[in-house]
């Protein structure tokens, strides 16, 4: 058995007994909320299904194990709570070097979260000066860790009232570690970027999965921080908290598993546009909702949930009624190769209708859109076991070329040159398989009227004969 398969079976075996220990402690007497226990139940087992499915497809990459460990870290911060909620009525001992190092559990989230994007998809790094992100996330994670278990404060409850030794400098340098943790999160987000870059289609496949289901991690995790720190936005910072761990231990781990096992099974372009839309929609809704508590409270001295709540459903109201310009207008910012092709389709097939163009002519337009000479437009014309292009040269479809097909019948085939990803290639096909029939009817009938006048000139040769 790989080793990497062994490390992802050995981390949930792990994982199912902290569970079954976070649900012993647990007492009828500290019972938490059903709501909780449902998201940390969800956020434990999402990312061990997907790590699980991961490792036994692709059993020697590190993707599988990085899977499991974030849903350990999930579990380290269950445990902790539920010992916490037990400790709380002096049921069981809480010493500071118990309770200490869970103070700065979750940056091991983030940590978890961020190996996982400088790895993925294939399981190693993208260069050798790499290494320095790892070490330093785990270094990083390290020192804020201590420093937060020796804060000179107090800790938060229930653990207010254990006393515990202090340091102020390992304090300071906890502080001082968060802004070099962000740099190197935006490190591991610049991974993915070089790795796309160098990556063939396949890999780039799914690395805009990843990319997709990760859209809203950012977004809200500084709508977090922001609400925590004005104070007063409690509510604000519960949904962006709720929505980061969906991201990170649902939707994430869930797509890695997507990306892994079957890259190819839907439009990944059009999921990362609409995702895109959406995390974008959500990060305003969440702001407005924030503003306009925020600012209730200033005015009248305490927030208003319902005033909140009414102006942000106007403005999802609002954002719902230009959906999809705004589908339409993110996927021209993403892909301007893809609609500058699609647009340049519309407008041939509107100038054929209008008799001001001629269907023939969809190579030439293509090949000026995509900026690939190489391209070539093949119809299906009889009398001959393969396309022909409006000359009547022969098109070898190769291994890149896209049928083209109308009522269930191949009319043409579109085939594209080396300059180009073809990514949205059947999408192209599709949008031109009305020229391409066109094209063909017309090329149909210009060889029948040929047949036709060689067919006169044989009988008047004849009767001259």
């Amino acid at each position: 058995m790989p080793r990497a398969r062994r490390w992802t079976l050995g981390l949930g075996g792990v994982i199912a007994a902290m569970m079954l220990l976070a649900l012993v402690l647990f007492t009828p007497r500290n019972d938490p909320p059903v709501a909780y226990l449902a998201v940390v139940l969800v956020c434990v087992a999402a990312p061990l299904v997907a790590a699980l499915f991961v490792s036994r497809h692709a059993p020697e990459t590190v993707v599988g194990p990085l899977l499991a460990a974030l849903s350990l870290a999930i579990s380290v911060i269950a445990v902790s709570d539920a010992y916490g909620a037990v400790a709380a009525s002096r049921a069981l001992p809480h010493p500071a070097w118990l309770v200490g190092p869970t103070g700065g559990s979750w940056m091991g989230v983030f940590v978890v979260f961020a190996l996982l994007v400088l790895y993925f998809p294939d399981g190693r790094l993208p260069g050798p000066r790499w290494r320095v992100v790892p070490v330093g996330l785990c270094g990083v994670f390290v020192v804020f860790d201590v420093g937060t278990s020796l804060s000179p404060g107090r800790y938060q409850p229930p653990w207010q009232d254990v006393a515990h030794p202090s340091s102020t400098i390992l304090m300071g340098a906890a502080v001082a570690a968060l802004p070099v943790f962000l740099v190197l999160l935006a490190a591991a987000a610049a991974s993915v970027v070089v790795r796309y870059r160098r990556g063939g289609p396949v890999q780039r496949r799914q690395i805009r999965w990843l990319a997709s289901a990760s859209l809203a991690v950012p977004a809200t995790l500084a709508l977090s921080w922001l609400s925590d720190a004005l104070g007063d936005g409690a509510e604000v910072e519960a949904v962006a908290v709720l929505v980061l761990l969906g991201t990170m231990c649902v939707v994430v781990p869930a797509t890695i598993a997507l990306a892994v096992i079957r890259h190819d099974l839907y439009d990944v372009d059009r999921a990362v546009v609409v995702a895109s839309v959406y995390a974008g929609v959500g990060v305003v809704l969440l702001a407005v909702f924030a503003a306009v508590s925020a600012g209730v409270g200033l005015v009248a001295a305490r927030a208003s949930t319902v005033v909140a709540v009414g102006v942000t459903a106007a403005v999802a109201v609002a954002l719902g009624s230009v959906r999809g310009r705004l589908v339409d207008t993110v996927g021209r910012r993403l892909y301007p190769e893809r609609a500058r092709a699609l647009s340049a389709v519309a407008t041939l097939q509107h100038e054929v209708t209008a008799g001001s163009a001629v269907p023939e002519q969809l190579e030439a337009v293509l090949r000026a859109a995509l900026h690939d000479p190489g391209l070539r437009v093949g119809y299906a014309a009889p009398g001959h076991r393969e396309c022909v292009d409006q000359w009547g040269r022969g098109v070898e479809p190769g291994s890149g070329g896209v049928a083209a097909v109308v009522g269930g019948h191949q009319v043409g085939v579109i085939v594209p040159g080396e300059a180009i990803d073809d990514r949205f290639l059947p999408e192209l096909v599709e949008a031109s398989a009305l020229l391409i029939e066109m094209g063909r009817l017309r090329i149909e009938v210009t060889a029948a009227l040929r047949d036709v006048e060689a067919s006169r000139s044989r009988l008047v040769r004849a009767g001259y004969e």
